[in-house]
């Protein structure tokens, strides 16, 4: 079982990439959400939850908008 540090670690490195995903995504780049994660290993598949539930949300704001 992790250590608090080491989970608080991995928190960190997943915030990290999902601001750097996000920060891409308005910036016009559209990153490929497969290629993303796969750069990113260590993050594990709570990055690919946390990327899914950002598009759900961003996509579910632009369906209200037309």
């Amino acid at each position: 079982m992790p250590r608090p540090a080491e989970l608080e670690n991995l928190n960190c490195r997943i915030e990290t990439a999902l601001r750097a995903f996000r920060a891409a995504w308005y910036g016009g780049q559209k990153p490929d959400v497969d290629e993303f994660c796969r750069s990113r290993p260590e993050c594990g598949p709570e990055l690919r939850a946390r990327i899914e539930n950002f598009l759900f949300v961003v996509r579910s704001i632009d369906n209200l908008s037309c």
